[in-house]
């Protein structure tokens, strides 16, 4: 799909969910380690969008350095 495709041509992919509470976990719906996505686990929208931001002007665009820095949150 889309994600994947944008994953392959190098963009950050965060899941992230706009309900008003709850969770977006890791390989409920999606194999996102085998993707190469992160989860914003309990970060909306708007927030998850800030910490990437972040993680991009920082140089930090790998996977797994991404998946470490949402799982902080």
């Amino acid at each position: 799909g889309a994600l994947r495709e944008a994953r392959a041509r190098g963009i950050v992919v965060v899941r992230a969910s706009r309900i008003a509470e709850g969770c977006v976990r890791s390989r409920l719906e999606v194999d996102d380690e085998a993707f190469g996505f992160a989860v914003s686990g309990t970060l909306g929208p708007p927030k998850a969008r800030i910490l990437v931001q972040m993680l991009i002007a920082n140089g930090i665009t790998d996977p797994p350095a991404v998946r470490r820095a949402f799982a902080l949150t």
